[in-house]
């Protein structure tokens, strides 16, 4: 599971919003905080040991899910690798290209710009809130709405989102 946002939140609003989402990655939790942006992200190990929420190219993202063929897109070790390299190449549309069960978030912090996307079936929960200049993105609605946010949506199903310049 994950949470992204751009909401300032404390230590124990972030405790408190992952409360439950915890559960469902029992491997281990990362927080990740950079300009901004919080992230976290709630291990359960499929394929290989990437350690999420990731950081790499001024790109920070988080994904739930497994991607099926990682390998088509070079020597990877894990599924979670591939995504920073399809975005850069492919542009905000690279979910396009994966086959796997997945709901995943990139935010670019060179363009602001925020990606949601979720596979064909969503077959993994992913919620969301745009309010004004804040997001949150999450697997629970319940980690959004302990961070304040009222007007929490469903994600949809195989949907991909660019949202320009949040916060």
């Amino acid at each position: 599971s994950f949470l992204i946002t751009n909401k300032s939140v404390t230590d124990d609003e972030l405790s408190e919003a992952n409360k439950f989402a915890k559960r469902r990655g029992p491997d281990g939790t990362k927080t990740v905080r950079i300009n901004g942006i919080t992230a976290v992200h709630n291990l359960l190990s499929i394929t290989g040991e990437a350690e999420q929420p990731v950081y790499k190219d001024d790109l920070l993202y988080a994904f739930n899910g497994e991607i099926y063929n990682y390998k088509e897109f070079g020597d990877y070790e894990s599924d979670t690798d591939c995504i920073a390299d399809l975005y850069l190449s492919n542009g905000y549309l690279f979910p396009k290209k994966l086959d796997g069960e997945f709901a995943l978030c990139l935010y670019d912090f060179k363009s602001k710009n925020l990606i949601i996307a979720s596979d064909p079936f969503r077959t993994k929960p992913l919620h969301y809130v745009i309010k004004g200049d804040q997001f949150g993105v999450a697997t629970y609605k319940s980690s959004l709405t302990a961070l304040g946010f009222n007007t929490v949506r469903e994600f949809p199903a195989n949907a991909i989102v660019k949202v320009s310049r949040p916060g």
